[in-house]
Protein backbone atom coordinates (compact mmCIF):
# COMPACT_ATOMS: atom_id res chain seq x y z
CA UNK A 1 0.00 0.00 0.00
CA UNK A 2 2.20 2.64 1.30
CA UNK A 3 5.72 2.42 -0.78
CA UNK A 4 7.15 1.89 -3.58
CA UNK A 5 10.31 -0.58 -3.87
CA UNK A 6 12.28 1.06 -6.52
CA UNK A 7 15.48 -0.95 -6.79
CA UNK A 8 25.65 -11.61 10.58
CA UNK A 9 27.24 -12.08 13.17
CA UNK A 10 25.42 -14.73 15.32
CA UNK A 11 22.32 -14.26 17.82
CA UNK A 12 21.93 -11.75 19.46
CA UNK A 13 19.62 -13.74 21.83
CA UNK A 14 18.84 -11.54 24.89
CA UNK A 15 17.39 -8.24 25.06
CA UNK A 16 19.92 -6.63 26.71
CA UNK A 17 21.62 -7.37 24.19
CA UNK A 18 20.10 -4.51 22.45
CA UNK A 19 21.72 -1.03 21.91
CA UNK A 20 20.49 2.11 24.11
CA UNK A 21 17.87 4.32 22.22
CA UNK A 22 19.63 6.39 19.56
CA UNK A 23 15.77 8.53 19.75
CA UNK A 24 16.22 10.23 22.75
CA UNK A 25 18.23 13.40 21.36
CA UNK A 26 15.31 13.91 18.89
CA UNK A 27 12.59 14.33 21.76
CA UNK A 28 9.32 15.70 20.84
CA UNK A 29 7.67 17.15 23.67
CA UNK A 30 4.28 18.48 22.12
CA UNK A 31 3.68 14.89 20.83
CA UNK A 32 4.21 13.77 24.36
CA UNK A 33 1.42 16.31 25.34
CA UNK A 34 -0.87 14.88 23.05
CA UNK A 35 0.11 11.55 23.41
CA UNK A 36 0.29 11.12 20.35
CA UNK A 37 1.05 7.45 18.72
CA UNK A 38 3.82 7.19 15.91
CA UNK A 39 4.85 5.18 13.48
CA UNK A 40 8.33 4.36 13.61
CA UNK A 41 9.95 3.89 9.94
CA UNK A 42 12.89 1.42 10.27
CA UNK A 43 15.31 1.69 6.94
CA UNK A 44 17.46 -1.22 6.89
CA UNK A 45 20.17 -0.46 4.34
CA UNK A 46 23.39 -0.98 3.17
CA UNK A 47 24.58 2.87 3.72
CA UNK A 48 23.49 5.86 1.93
CA UNK A 49 19.53 6.15 1.42
CA UNK A 50 18.77 6.95 -2.26
CA UNK A 51 15.97 9.54 -2.18
CA UNK A 52 16.75 11.81 0.40
CA UNK A 53 15.24 14.96 -1.28
CA UNK A 54 12.04 13.11 -1.94
CA UNK A 55 12.05 11.53 1.76
CA UNK A 56 12.76 15.56 2.62
CA UNK A 57 9.75 16.89 1.37
CA UNK A 58 7.67 13.99 2.52
CA UNK A 59 8.60 14.86 5.83
CA UNK A 60 7.88 18.61 5.00
CA UNK A 61 4.29 18.10 3.91
CA UNK A 62 3.53 16.60 7.75
CA UNK A 63 5.63 19.48 9.35
CA UNK A 64 3.76 20.27 12.54
CA UNK A 65 0.60 18.49 11.58
CA UNK A 66 -1.34 16.38 14.42
CA UNK A 67 -4.62 14.30 13.87
CA UNK A 68 -7.55 15.97 15.27
CA UNK A 69 -8.52 13.08 17.36
CA UNK A 70 -5.62 13.86 19.83
CA UNK A 71 -6.25 17.07 20.11
CA UNK A 72 -9.98 15.89 21.04
CA UNK A 73 -8.65 13.73 23.50
CA UNK A 74 -6.61 15.76 25.21
CA UNK A 75 -9.77 18.03 25.76
CA UNK A 76 -10.86 15.87 28.75
CA UNK A 77 -7.86 16.76 30.91
CA UNK A 78 -7.16 19.94 32.53
CA UNK A 79 -3.33 19.00 32.92
CA UNK A 80 -3.04 17.63 29.51
CA UNK A 81 -5.02 20.67 28.02
CA UNK A 82 -1.20 23.06 29.84
CA UNK A 83 0.61 20.86 28.53
CA UNK A 84 -0.56 20.96 25.14
CA UNK A 85 -0.74 24.79 25.37
CA UNK A 86 2.53 24.56 26.61
CA UNK A 87 4.36 22.53 24.09
CA UNK A 88 2.73 22.55 21.13
CA UNK A 89 1.94 26.45 20.40
CA UNK A 90 5.26 26.99 19.19
CA UNK A 91 7.48 24.42 16.18
CA UNK A 92 9.85 22.14 17.27
CA UNK A 93 13.57 23.42 17.32
CA UNK A 94 15.88 21.83 14.93
CA UNK A 95 16.07 23.06 11.33
CA UNK A 96 15.42 19.25 8.92
CA UNK A 97 11.91 18.48 7.91
CA UNK A 98 12.51 15.24 9.90
CA UNK A 99 12.60 17.18 13.23
CA UNK A 100 9.43 19.11 12.34
CA UNK A 101 6.59 16.60 12.51
CA UNK A 102 5.61 14.82 14.72
CA UNK A 103 4.02 11.74 13.07
CA UNK A 104 6.84 9.46 12.37
CA UNK A 105 10.25 8.73 13.98
CA UNK A 106 12.80 7.73 12.28
CA UNK A 107 15.42 4.53 12.45
CA UNK A 108 18.37 3.38 10.59
CA UNK A 109 20.73 0.30 10.13
CA UNK A 110 23.86 0.80 7.80
CA UNK A 111 26.72 -1.56 7.67
CA UNK A 112 29.07 -1.31 10.50
CA UNK A 113 31.66 0.94 8.09
CA UNK A 114 29.17 3.10 6.60
CA UNK A 115 30.87 6.30 7.76
CA UNK A 116 27.43 8.01 8.63
CA UNK A 117 25.31 10.72 6.10
CA UNK A 118 26.79 14.24 5.59
CA UNK A 119 25.81 17.65 7.15
CA UNK A 120 22.53 18.44 6.34
CA UNK A 121 21.21 15.20 5.13
CA UNK A 122 17.95 14.88 7.23
CA UNK A 123 18.70 11.32 7.64
CA UNK A 124 21.99 12.75 9.94
CA UNK A 125 22.01 11.30 13.66
CA UNK A 126 19.21 8.50 13.12
CA UNK A 127 21.80 5.71 12.49
CA UNK A 128 22.00 2.47 15.04
CA UNK A 129 24.85 2.74 17.09
CA UNK A 130 25.06 -0.91 17.02
CA UNK A 131 25.52 -3.19 13.79
CA UNK A 132 25.74 -6.03 12.21
CA UNK A 133 27.28 -7.39 8.64
CA UNK A 134 24.04 -8.25 7.06
CA UNK A 135 24.51 -9.82 3.91
CA UNK A 136 21.29 -10.42 1.34
CA UNK A 137 19.91 -14.13 2.02
CA UNK A 138 21.47 -14.84 5.24
CA UNK A 139 20.03 -14.79 9.28
CA UNK A 140 22.11 -11.46 10.04
CA UNK A 141 19.44 -9.31 7.81
CA UNK A 142 16.88 -10.42 10.84
CA UNK A 143 19.64 -9.48 12.90
CA UNK A 144 19.39 -5.96 11.90
CA UNK A 145 15.93 -6.07 11.76
CA UNK A 146 15.76 -7.11 15.58
CA UNK A 147 18.19 -4.38 16.48
CA UNK A 148 15.70 -1.99 14.80
CA UNK A 149 12.81 -3.51 16.11
CA UNK A 150 14.68 -2.99 19.85
CA UNK A 151 15.64 0.89 19.65
CA UNK A 152 12.13 1.64 18.43
CA UNK A 153 10.56 0.27 21.04
CA UNK A 154 12.09 1.91 23.41
CA UNK A 155 10.15 5.28 22.59
CA UNK A 156 6.73 4.24 24.05
CA UNK A 157 4.90 6.36 21.69
CA UNK A 158 5.88 4.17 18.72
CA UNK A 159 2.55 2.21 18.12
CA UNK A 160 3.32 1.02 14.44
CA UNK A 161 7.13 -0.48 13.23
CA UNK A 162 7.08 -0.25 9.52
CA UNK A 163 10.41 -2.11 7.68
CA UNK A 164 11.56 -0.60 4.85
CA UNK A 165 14.33 -0.65 2.39
CA UNK A 166 17.00 2.45 1.05
CA UNK A 167 15.30 2.20 -1.99
CA UNK A 168 12.06 2.83 -1.43
CA UNK A 169 9.91 6.32 -2.29
CA UNK A 170 6.18 7.17 -0.43
CA UNK A 171 3.66 6.62 -2.92
CA UNK A 172 0.99 8.31 -0.90
CA UNK A 173 1.12 11.61 1.52
CA UNK A 174 2.70 11.26 5.25
CA UNK A 175 -0.78 11.97 6.84
CA UNK A 176 -2.67 9.14 4.97
CA UNK A 177 -0.06 6.29 5.51
CA UNK A 178 -0.04 7.86 9.06
CA UNK A 179 -3.79 7.69 9.55
CA UNK A 180 -4.51 4.61 7.54
CA UNK A 181 -2.07 2.58 9.54
CA UNK A 182 -3.17 4.04 12.49
CA UNK A 183 -6.45 2.62 12.01
CA UNK A 184 -5.21 -0.68 11.60
CA UNK A 185 -5.20 -2.98 14.47
CA UNK A 186 -3.37 -6.04 12.62
CA UNK A 187 0.13 -6.03 11.59
CA UNK A 188 0.66 -6.54 7.61
CA UNK A 189 2.27 -9.53 7.68
CA UNK A 190 1.50 -12.46 5.81
CA UNK A 191 1.21 -14.95 9.07
CA UNK A 192 -1.57 -17.28 7.13
CA UNK A 193 -1.38 -20.42 5.29
CA UNK A 194 -1.25 -19.88 1.92
CA UNK A 195 -0.17 -21.82 -1.16
CA UNK A 196 3.08 -19.72 -1.74
CA UNK A 197 4.67 -20.53 1.33
CA UNK A 198 7.57 -22.57 -0.25
CA UNK A 199 7.39 -25.07 2.22
CA UNK A 200 10.40 -27.29 0.50
CA UNK A 201 12.74 -24.75 2.65
CA UNK A 202 11.48 -26.21 6.03
CA UNK A 203 14.47 -28.22 7.03
CA UNK A 204 13.19 -31.25 8.77
CA UNK A 205 16.19 -30.50 11.97
CA UNK A 206 14.44 -27.26 12.43
CA UNK A 207 11.39 -28.78 14.35
CA UNK A 208 12.11 -30.13 18.25
CA UNK A 209 8.76 -30.92 19.29
CA UNK A 210 7.54 -27.25 19.91
CA UNK A 211 8.07 -25.82 16.23
CA UNK A 212 7.04 -28.02 13.68
CA UNK A 213 6.20 -27.41 9.89
CA UNK A 214 2.82 -26.36 11.07
CA UNK A 215 4.11 -23.22 11.66
CA UNK A 216 5.82 -22.36 8.42
CA UNK A 217 4.79 -19.13 6.71
CA UNK A 218 6.18 -17.03 4.01
CA UNK A 219 5.74 -13.01 4.01
CA UNK A 220 7.15 -10.36 2.08
CA UNK A 221 10.27 -8.89 3.96
CA UNK A 222 8.73 -5.21 4.57
CA UNK A 223 6.65 -5.44 7.12
CA UNK A 224 4.45 -3.12 8.75
CA UNK A 225 4.09 -4.50 12.88
CA UNK A 226 1.93 -3.57 15.89
CA UNK A 227 4.01 -3.09 19.14
CA UNK A 228 2.77 -5.97 20.54
CA UNK A 229 4.59 -8.24 17.31
CA UNK A 230 7.48 -6.28 17.57
CA UNK A 231 7.93 -7.04 21.07
CA UNK A 232 7.85 -11.13 20.21
CA UNK A 233 10.31 -10.97 17.66
CA UNK A 234 12.60 -8.48 20.26
CA UNK A 235 12.31 -11.02 22.79
CA UNK A 236 12.42 -14.13 20.86
CA UNK A 237 15.35 -16.29 21.77
CA UNK A 238 13.80 -19.93 20.94
CA UNK A 239 13.04 -19.35 17.35
CA UNK A 240 16.05 -16.83 16.13
CA UNK A 241 18.32 -19.58 17.42
CA UNK A 242 16.13 -22.42 15.15
CA UNK A 243 16.78 -20.26 11.87
CA UNK A 244 20.30 -19.01 12.76
CA UNK A 245 21.43 -22.40 12.50
CA UNK A 246 18.83 -24.17 9.94
CA UNK A 247 17.92 -21.34 7.35
CA UNK A 248 20.79 -20.86 4.86
CA UNK A 249 21.46 -21.38 1.04
CA UNK A 250 24.22 -24.18 0.42
CA UNK A 251 24.45 -27.83 -0.24
CA UNK A 252 23.08 -29.46 2.57
CA UNK A 253 24.90 -33.20 3.38
CA UNK A 254 21.38 -34.62 5.32
CA UNK A 255 19.13 -33.35 2.38
CA UNK A 256 21.88 -34.57 -0.46
CA UNK A 257 20.85 -31.76 -2.26
CA UNK A 258 21.21 -27.72 -2.55
CA UNK A 259 19.01 -26.44 0.21
CA UNK A 260 17.66 -22.47 -0.10
CA UNK A 261 16.47 -20.71 2.82
CA UNK A 262 16.04 -17.24 3.60
CA UNK A 263 15.00 -15.48 7.29
CA UNK A 264 13.96 -12.13 6.16
CA UNK A 265 10.97 -13.74 4.49
CA UNK A 266 10.16 -16.62 6.79
CA UNK A 267 11.45 -15.54 10.55
CA UNK A 268 8.55 -12.63 11.70
CA UNK A 269 5.59 -14.68 9.73
CA UNK A 270 6.52 -18.29 11.61
CA UNK A 271 7.50 -16.49 14.65
CA UNK A 272 3.49 -14.79 15.00
CA UNK A 273 2.11 -17.93 13.80
CA UNK A 274 4.21 -20.02 16.29
CA UNK A 275 2.93 -17.71 18.99
CA UNK A 276 -0.94 -18.34 17.95
CA UNK A 277 -0.96 -14.72 16.42
CA UNK A 278 -2.21 -15.49 13.05
CA UNK A 279 -5.64 -13.97 13.30
CA UNK A 280 -3.90 -10.64 14.43
CA UNK A 281 -2.13 -10.51 10.79
CA UNK A 282 -3.68 -9.24 7.72
CA UNK A 283 -2.52 -12.24 6.14
CA UNK A 284 -1.29 -10.37 3.19
CA UNK A 285 1.83 -8.32 4.02
CA UNK A 286 0.95 -5.70 1.96
CA UNK A 287 3.23 -2.64 2.74
CA UNK A 288 5.33 -2.15 -0.50
CA UNK A 289 4.66 -2.49 -3.83
CA UNK A 290 7.03 -4.31 -5.62
CA UNK A 291 7.07 -5.84 -9.33
CA UNK A 292 7.67 -9.97 -9.80
CA UNK A 293 6.98 -9.65 -13.51
CA UNK A 294 10.26 -10.13 -14.49
CA UNK A 295 11.12 -13.12 -12.48
CA UNK A 296 14.17 -14.08 -10.62
CA UNK A 297 15.35 -13.37 -7.20
CA UNK A 298 14.93 -9.79 -7.36
CA UNK A 299 12.18 -7.91 -7.55
CA UNK A 300 11.85 -5.27 -10.89
CA UNK A 301 14.23 -2.30 -9.69
CA UNK A 302 13.09 0.80 -11.59
CA UNK A 303 15.24 3.17 -13.50
CA UNK A 304 14.33 6.75 -12.93
CA UNK A 305 12.55 7.39 -16.41
CA UNK A 306 10.42 5.02 -14.98
CA UNK A 307 9.10 6.75 -12.18
CA UNK A 308 6.22 9.13 -13.94
CA UNK A 309 3.26 10.58 -12.21
CA UNK A 310 1.23 8.63 -14.44
CA UNK A 311 2.74 5.41 -12.97
CA UNK A 312 2.63 6.63 -9.67
CA UNK A 313 -1.21 7.20 -10.57
CA UNK A 314 -1.46 3.71 -11.43
CA UNK A 315 0.03 2.24 -8.23
CA UNK A 316 -1.91 4.33 -6.25
CA UNK A 317 -5.09 2.91 -7.90
CA UNK A 318 -4.33 -0.89 -7.17
CA UNK A 319 -5.89 -3.28 -5.16
CA UNK A 320 -9.07 -0.81 -5.65
CA UNK A 321 -7.90 2.07 -3.64
CA UNK A 322 -9.80 5.22 -4.17
CA UNK A 323 -6.51 7.39 -4.09
CA UNK A 324 -8.27 10.83 -4.40
CA UNK A 325 -10.97 10.56 -2.31
CA UNK A 326 -9.02 9.38 0.43
CA UNK A 327 -6.27 12.14 0.09
CA UNK A 328 -9.39 14.67 0.20
CA UNK A 329 -10.87 12.95 3.12
CA UNK A 330 -7.45 13.29 5.59
CA UNK A 331 -7.04 16.49 4.83
CA UNK A 332 -9.92 17.06 7.56
CA UNK A 333 -8.27 15.15 9.87
CA UNK A 334 -5.32 16.82 11.21
CA UNK A 335 -4.21 20.21 12.02
CA UNK A 336 -1.02 22.06 12.74
CA UNK A 337 -0.30 21.46 16.39
CA UNK A 338 0.93 25.27 17.18
CA UNK A 339 -3.03 26.04 16.33
CA UNK A 340 -3.97 23.68 18.86
CA UNK A 341 -4.50 26.20 22.00
CA UNK A 342 -7.15 28.31 19.18
CA UNK A 343 -8.99 25.35 17.76
CA UNK A 344 -9.19 24.29 21.17
CA UNK A 345 -12.37 26.48 22.25
CA UNK A 346 -13.93 25.32 18.94
CA UNK A 347 -13.74 21.83 20.18
CA UNK A 348 -14.78 22.92 24.30
CA UNK A 349 -18.63 24.20 22.75
CA UNK A 350 -18.94 21.03 19.90
CA UNK A 351 -18.67 18.82 23.22
CA UNK A 352 -21.30 21.61 26.05
CA UNK A 353 -23.56 21.78 22.74
CA UNK A 354 -23.78 17.94 22.71
CA UNK A 355 -23.92 17.07 26.44
CA UNK A 356 -20.74 15.72 26.58
CA UNK A 357 -18.87 15.86 29.93
CA UNK A 358 -15.70 17.50 30.38
CA UNK A 359 -12.79 16.54 32.99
Amino acid sequence: MGYLNCSSEGCLGKPSDFPPPEAAAHADSCAAALQLPKVALMFLTRGDLYHEPTWRLWFQYAANLVPLDAVRAGQCSADRLHAISQHCASKRSGSDALAQQHLFNVYIHSSPDWPGYPKGNIFRGRELTQRVNASWGTHALIDATRLLIAAALRDPNNHKLVLLSEAVLPLFPPTLIYQQLMTEDKSRVNACEHEAMNLERWHPNMTDGRFTKADWRKSSQWVALTRHHAAIARDDTYLNAIFQRWCYSRKDPLLAKWYDCYSDEHYIPSLLAYNGETDAADCAGKMVHVDWSMGGPHPMTYAPDDITADRFMNLRSGDGCHAAAAMRLVGDMVLPANQVTMKQHVVLILNKATGAALA
